[in-house]
């Protein structure tokens, strides 16, 4: 489904109070409904949104049912009680201002943002060319088939949660409506019959059954002697088809995979695989949905900064082994964590201004380091910096400097409580742990856990 100009029409009401948090589709019935559910969540306008729906007429069923459960957010009574449950889903994403949303994959990172562990589920559906297809996928302007989810699960950006089916497909066209066909191995043909071989033990000479038959009877071809008792006179040594285009006789008939869709023929080594399950945004995901993230390629840098974890931990490592084999070379790794503070004075609850601060002081932190240092954040809240050639004086100079910065924002000092660990290269031993056990480590004595 191609990404469609945003949905005038009477149905869709906007609700919210000093600005849209969400949308009703009032006065639609049953298959209605699903279209303009399918036209809003593809709409530019306000698509990844809180969608719900006003019960009008008979509920939805079978296959119209599943697909609007994947595309509603539910069914409101009112616009009054549909306002209250898409506000809670921005409060509990600590989100106020709109989300990112100019590609596919930010249109469904900020979709699961605000619905805090929702995960997006395919719908199975014999006409669609996969068998099973993602409706938000579609309407968000991605490939309906799911080829968009195991990239961004290899960015760390989502977690598959659920396999559901594993699926061979063309590579062609990719869909997954294969047809298993026994064809001869010599011509290539179709026309091949299973048969029966006959020994004649006169003899010795194998054929067909069928070419030891003559007037109702079993008579060998070759010495004319009449078979009449299995064991005695002949027996059945394999069974084995024979082509009826060229004649020749086998086993086994070769396997070719036709596809019911471009007639593509493949051996079914070589079709694709294809994996279905259910994905949910993780902790970095959360991180890359705020920022925005516009390419997916193999490239080591998101945006603002910062070194994607996968990269920062290969790159941890390698300066471990350098400090290991030149005395020469040392490092400091730091731990901050900016944790929010509730009314109370202590580390607790999440808040929309923590949210706002937290977004500030993330992008400014790459800009108070060294440019020889690699800054990598793995969770909301929680930033790593990489400091070559540096020591803990060092590391308590920035450390310092953030706090400092910290002090300077507004409000952030009431609502903000900073952290830092740090681990010096000096103190580690040779055969100390990769780089994600010392970043484990110092979690731990952080009071805190990776995901």
């Amino acid at each position: 489904m191609k990404r469609s100009e945003p949905a005038h029409s009477t149905c869709i009401t906007p609700i919210g109070q000093h600005r849209t948090t969400g949308l009703v589709i009032t006065g639609v019935r049953a298959e209605a409904l699903l279209d303009v559910a399918r036209i809003q969540r593809a709409s530019s306008d306000h698509g990844y949104f809180p969608l719900f729906a006003e019960r009008v007429g008979p509920p939805p069923t079978g296959q119209v049912a599943d697909e609007l459960e994947l595309l509603l957010d539910g069914y409101a009574e009112s616009p009054a009680t549909a306002l209250v449950s898409a506000q809670r889903f921005w409060d509990q994403a600590g989100v106020t201002d709109v989300l990112p949303d100019e590609t596919p994959q930010q249109r469904l990172l900020s979709y699961l943002l605000l619905r805090t562990g929702q995960t997006i589920r395919p719908l199975k559906d014999w006409q669609a060319a996969a068998i099973y297809r993602y409706p938000l996928l579609e309407a968000f302007g991605a490939d309906a088939g799911g080829a968009l989810l195991p990239l961004l699960a290899h960015r760390g950006v989502l977690a598959r949660r659920q396999l559901i089916e594993r699926l061979r497909l063309c590579p062609s066209c990719g869909g997954a409506h294969m047809l298993y066909v026994d064809i001869c191995p010599n011509c290539h043909q179709r026309d091949i019959q299973r048969d029966q071989s006959i020994h004649c033990f006169a003899c010795g000479y194998v054929e067909s059954e069928g070419s030891f038959r003559a007037s109702g009877v079993l008579l060998c071809p070759n010495c004319r002697t009449r078979l009449r008792q299995i064991g005695t006179d002949y027996d059945r040594p394999l069974e084995h088809f024979q082509c009826h285009a060229c004649g020749e006789r086998f086993v086994d008939p070769e396997v070719i995979a036709r596809c019911g869709i471009c007639d593509q023929q493949t051996h079914p080594e070589q079709l694709v695989t294809r994996e279905v399950g259910t994905y949910e945004l993780t902790e970095y995901g959360r991180v890359a949905a705020r920022s925005g993230v516009h390419e997916l390629g193999p490239g080591p840098r998101e945006d603002a900064g910062y070194l994607r974890p996968a990269f920062f931990e290969q790159l941890l490592d390698w300066q471990r082994a350098v400090a290991q084999h030149h005395t020469q070379a040392r490092f400091t790794l730091l731990l901050l964590r900016l944790l929010p503070r509730d009314a109370s004075g202590s580390s607790g609850g999440y808040s929309l201004r923590f949210s706002r601060l937290l977004h500030d002081l993330g992008e400014r932190l790459p800009e108070i380091t060294r440019p020889s240092d690699i800054c990598a954040r793995t969770r909301e809240g929680e930033f790593w910096v990489l400091m070559p050639q540096s020591g803990p004086a060092d590391a308590r100079r920035l450390i310092e400097t953030l706090e400092e910065l910290v002090r300077s924002t507004p409000y952030a000092n009431d609502a903000l409580d900073c952290q830092a660990r740090m681990l010096d290269s000096s103190g580690l031993r040779s055969d100390e742990l990769n780089a994600n056990s010392l970043m484990q480590q110092l979690l731990v004595s952080a009071g805190g856990q990776n995901e």
